[in-house]
């Protein structure tokens, strides 16, 4: 039951362009450069050689093609297409995705070999050759499994493979479309875009893909899809090493010309650290941005495939985490193909690693001890020296004018080198180090930039004794981070650079084969609706930027008035949405320092808030009443806050009785609250509903948190005698 390109007694189509005759003829045609189709030309005539094995870039382990987060593995974003629907043989596939599986549908269609289903009618699936391991290893624990005396019939009416397609009506490629994916009983198991899951696959069926290196569809987040499965990569799979990369079609380049200056949005604070790296499982370099906050880190990921745009930062939350002493590099620690943080901090002289699971977004960390020498001279990144699909630790001592190379083994738990080399570089001081494949012999290879223009680079081949290319840039300036890494998708890496400006640069190392370098990551047609969070922004909050309100929002934030509106982020503060009286509640409670609730339970209708405790400090001190007189057994903590209502509850607590004998407002005097009313208006806490006239207090209106933080801006500072 194992893949093979041989035929049984069915007659089958020959293993050729798009699935036997099955799925239709392409429908749409994308535009391709002319350099695009030599290059085929050229490298099917040379017959250039594969290298040896595959190798990754700073950070990188061995690629994977895992798509869902739920099968316990970060999930890998599809590359794009420039048009969405069924594909020509010249249509190109970038990124990680043409490394592995073929640089054009073309290549991948030529790749495909028959795959004998188990337990079916005969059915046979076109699917590519790199995945056989994967598929021998499902063959066999079926076989195990039909041993035991189980059973599952597929049914090759409902059952598909080879797709070459993009997904639904997008531009995304689909894994179907690289041979990476099947269908199984798609009658008796749909796809929903719910998470409402129907299937009749029995469990062991499922486990015998799922021990053997695929993702099930059953196991998507965000949706599901029964019937599918898809191959996640080499290191999934038990025993497996990857295959060699496919050969780029585009011809070797010497860094000398700026390709791309892409913006990207500032910094929320002048302590934000930031890094170049992958962060959202697109292949294409994010800036990472790494803020201090109270007793977490803020990592914002400004996307690249948003365009960096201002609305396009996606947070996480580090709870603990503490930057202050730490040095912070990223890698794929777990060999699972997401980029973890490592924070480093120095530990009686030896570095001691804290690792950041990106696969939980950051919440669970692993801390450990090593050998490895801390030094705030000493340049660190992380890369594969083996080719074990572990990421190693590079180190880059400095002293007395020469740089002392050293790589600390992973396997070992960094307590032994495996490589500890002067290699001449002399002093590197303000010089950054990185990894990539710049001859393609499946070593990683290191760079050594200048961003004052240069470019020295140490093949792996040798053993990084000696630099092989020394190549003139351009002038980078003021660089924070330089990464070597494939940005237009061709299979060779280039030089991105990210400057204190915010400004990522980028410096081809290819001659130029696409149009458009980055439509094979980037979201088509993305852009920032006027709703957005729009980042970086000042204070606390990213919507309340121009609220007339804004500077009250975050006074009541700096006293801890406010925590935000949704947690466990809190970088909202949902100015125009209307207050309850529980919200009202933990205001009060927070401002006075409240923490007696008297042992006793004051209402019957609390039990489901969350503001249950604030509720019962606040009855506790007499400020709360109730909302169902004479009896006041219920507080109503749902129920939306009447501005008169405020006037009362903040009146009790700041202890507000003097009016003057005022009466300021003509709308209040049928009010049961108008003696309050009147006290916040002899204060100053509130001025009226009508300007310019304030004539009028609207009593009876509900308040919105952005108009409920002045007033309590105003009380605090008004008790405070300011």
């Amino acid at each position: 039951m194992r893949a093979s390109s041989s035929s049984d007694s069915r007659t089958f189509p020959p293993a050729r362009r798009y699935g036997s005759g099955i799925m239709p003829v392409a429908s749409v045609r994308q535009p391709l450069l002319w350099s695009l189709a030599i290059a085929i030309i050229a490298i099917a005539l040379l017959g250039i050689a594969a290298p040896a094995r595959a190798a990754g870039a700073e950070g990188e382990g061995w690629d994977s093609f895992n798509e869902s987060d739920g099968c316990d593995a970060s999930r890998v974003r599809a590359p794009r297409a420039t048009a969405s629907g069924w594909f020509s043989r010249s249509v190109p596939v970038r990124g990680p995705w043409g490394d592995y599986f073929g640089r054009t549908i073309g290549a991948v269609d030529d790749a495909l070999v028959w795959w004998d289903v188990p337990m079916s009618d005969g059915e046979r699936l076109r699917l590519h050759e790199r995945i056989v391991p994967g598929l021998d290893a499902v063959a066999a624990n079926i076989a195990a499994n039909q041993a035991a005396g189980r059973s599952y019939p597929i049914y090759r009416t409902y059952t598909f493979a080879y797709a070459p397609r993009t997904v639904g009506g997008s531009t995304k490629i689909s894994q179907h479309a690289i041979g990476n994916a099947l269908d199984i009983n798609s009658k008796w198991n749909p796809y929903s875009s719910s998470t409402k899951l129907t299937t009749n696959m029995p469990g062991w069926f499922v486990d015998s893909f799922t021990e053997a290196g695929f993702c099930w569809g059953g196991d998507w987040v965000d949706a599901k899809d029964a019937m599918h499965y898809s191959w996640q990569g080499p290191a999934f799979t038990p025993g497996m090493t990857p295959a060699a990369v496919y050969p780029p079609l585009s011809a070797r380049a010497d860094f000398s010309s700026l390709a791309a200056n892409v913006a990207t949005p500032d910094i929320l604070s002048p302590e934000t650290r930031r890094l170049l790296a992958e962060g959202d499982g697109d292949a294409a370099l994010d800036v990472i941005h790494l803020t201090q906050g109270s007793n977490r880190v803020h990592v914002d990921v400004s996307q690249a495939r948003l365009g960096h745009r201002s609305c396009g930062v996606t947070r996480y939350l580090i709870d603990g985490a503490v930057l202050d002493g730490a040095t912070v590099l990223y890698g794929d620690y777990d060999g699972r193909g997401g980029m973890e943080l490592w924070f480093m901090t120095d530990d009686g002289g030896n570095a001691q690693f804290t690792i950041y699971d990106r696969h939980t977004d950051f919440e669970e960390s692993t801390t450990f001890g090593t050998s490895v020498p801390f030094d705030e001279t000493t340049a660190y990144i992380t890369g594969d020296f083996g080719g074990d699909g572990t990421v190693d630790l590079w180190t880059f001592s400095r002293d007395a004018g020469a740089t002392t190379i050293e790589v600390w083994e992973r396997s070992s738990g960094f307590a032994t080198t495996a490589l500890s080399i002067d290699a001449g570089l002399g002093d590197t001081t303000g010089m950054h180090f990185t990894l990539g494949d710049r001859d393609l012999d499946g070593l990683p290879d290191l760079f050594v930039v200048d961003p004052a223009g240069s470019v020295r680079i140490l093949p792996g081949a040798s053993g990084y004794s000696a630099v092989d290319e020394t190549l003139t840039i351009p002038d980078l300036g003021n660089v924070l981070d330089v990464t070597a890494s494939d940005y237009d998708g061709d299979g060779r890496d280039d030089i991105q650079a990210l400057r204190a400006d915010g400004h990522k640069l980028v410096l081809l190392g290819n001659s130029r084969i696409y149009s458009d370098l980055e439509s094979w990551f980037e979201t088509p047609g993305y852009r920032c609706d006027a709703g957005d969070l729009s980042y970086p922004y000042q204070g606390k909050f990213g919507d309340d930027e121009g609220n007339i309100h804004e500077s009250d929002i975050e006074f009541i934030a700096e006293i801890g008035t406010t925590l935000g509106c949704n947690p466990p982020y809190n970088d909202r503060y949902c100015p125009e949405r209307l207050i309850t009286r529980g919200e009202l509640s933990a205001f009060l409670a927070r401002t006075l320092g409240l923490d007696d609730d008297g042992g006793i339970d004051w209402f019957t209708d609390d039990h489901a808030s969350e503001f249950e405790g604030d509720i019962n400090r606040l009855a506790a001190a007499g400020i709360a009443k109730g909302c169902n007189p004479p009896a006041n057994d219920r507080f109503c903590p749902d129920r939306r806050l009447s501005r008169e209502q405020m006037a009362a509850f903040i009146a009790r607590a700041f202890g507000l009785t003097e009016t003057s004998g005022l009466d300021v407002f003509s709308d209040d005097n049928v009010s049961t609250f108008e003696n309050d009313i009147e006290a916040l208006a002899f204060a100053g806490i509130t001025l009226g509903c009508n300007p310019p006239a304030n004539t009028r207090y609207c009593p009876t209106r509900a308040v919105p948190r952005d108009e409920m933080a002045s007033f309590f801006a105003r009380a605090v500072r008004y008790a405070a005698g300011s």
